[in-house]
C-alpha cells in the first residue's frame, strides 16, 4: 500500500498540490464561524458542583472580572486635592465603562464606603469624603476617617498613604495551542535530512524521493500514531483537557499527511538543486 501511495506522488505530483490547496482553502474557509473566546472559566466542566456554585456566587454578587486601578502620589501621600480629585473622577467615569458592575465599583471616593463613628449611644455613617473640603485641614481630617478602619488599609489605601486603589468589576467573559505543531516541522526535517544522506549515495532524484518515504515515512507514521494515541487518552479526562484528546490525534495527521504527501509532491515538482543536479 505505501508503495502505491509513493508511485502516486512521483507520477500526480501536480494533482496532488492541487487537491491539497483545495482542501487547505475548504477548511481556511471554515474560519467564519469560529469565535475567539477569552474566558478562561470557560473551559471548567459547568457541571462540576464547585464551578457551579462559583457560577452562582458570581451571578449573585459579581466578583470575576476585577481590574484594580492604582494611583500613586508623585510627592508625598495622595492625601491632597489634586490626587484626591484624580480618585473621584476615576471612580465616576469608570462606572460608565460597558460590561462594569457600578455597585462592585470600589474607591475612597465612592459613596458606598463609609465612614464610621460612634458616639454614645450615637452611630456616625457617612461616606468618606462627604462634608470633606480641599483645603489642609479637610485633607487631614480625610486621612484621619481613612486611617480609622483597619480594612481600608492595603486594600484601598497602601499603609504609608502614598498609593490608594480603585477597584472595578465586570460581568460576562474576558479567554492555545501550538506546542504540538512543532512535531510536523519535525518530521519534515526528518524527511530532508534522509533526502540529503539518500542524494550522497548518487542515486536518480525520483528514486531518492521512494526511498525516502519508504524508510523515513515508516518512521513518521509510527510516530504519528503513537504521539495521537497518547493524546486520545486525554478525551477520557473528564475535565476541560478533553478537547486536546481531539486536538492533537487531527494535528498529528495533518502534520503527517503533509510530510508525506504535499512536501514530496513539491519536492517533485519545483525540483530543488540540492536533489536535483
Amino acid at each position: 500500500m505505501l508503495r502505491k501511495h509513493i508511485e502516486r506522488i512521483v507520477r500526480f505530483p501536480v494533482t496532488i498540490i492541487i487537491l491539497a490547496i483545495f482542501a487547505t482553502a475548504f477548511f481556511a474557509y471554515q474560519f467564519k464561524d469560529l469565535h475567539m473566546v477569552l474566558d478562561p472559566k470557560a473551559i471548567l466542566p459547568q457541571d462540576h458542583p464547585y464551578v457551579k456554585l462559583n457560577n452562582e456566587i458570581e451571578k449573585q454578587f459579581g466578583g470575576s472580572r476585577v481590574v484594580v486601578i492604582g494611583v500613586a502620589s508623585k510627592d508625598g501621600d495622595i492625601f491632597n486635592p489634586s490626587d484626591i480629585e484624580k480618585i473621584r473622577l476615576i471612580n465616576e467615569e469608570a462606572k460608565k465603562l460597558p460590561g462594569i458592575l457600578e455597585n462592585n465599583v470600589v474607591s475612597i471616593a465612592d459613596r458606598k464606603v463609609k465612614y464610621v463613628k460612634a458616639e454614645g449611644d450615637s452611630l456616625e455613617i457617612k461616606g468618606l469624603l462627604e462634608g470633606i473640603e480641599y483645603t489642609p485641614e479637610g485633607m487631614a481630617l480625610l486621612k484621619q476617617r481613612v486611617y480609622s478602619n483597619p480594612m481600608f488599609i492595603n486594600s484601598l489605601i497602601s499603609e504609608d498613604g502614598t498609593v490608594a486603589a480603585i477597584i472595578l468589576d465586570f460581568k460576562g467573559g474576558a479567554s492555545d495551542w501550538g506546542q504540538k505543531a512543532g512535531s510536523g516541522a519535525e518530521q519534515k526535517a526528518e524527511v530532508r535530512s534522509k533526502k540529503l544522506e539518500v542524494r550522497s549515495e548518487k542515486t536518480e532524484a525520483n528514486d531518492a524521493i521512494r526511498r525516502t518515504l519508504l524508510t523515513a515515512g515508516k518512521a513518521i507514521i509510527f510516530v504519528a500514531l503513537a504521539l495521537a494515541a497518547g493524546g486520545v487518552t486525554l478525551l477520557f479526562t473528564g475535565y476541560y483537557l478533553h478537547m486536546e484528546g481531539f486536538l492533537v490525534p487531527l494535528a498529528m495527521l495533518t502534520s503527517s499527511l503533509a510530510t508525506l504527501i504535499v512536501l514530496p509532491a513539491v519536492v517533485k515538482l519545483i525540483k530543488p538543486g540540492f536533489i536535483y543536479r
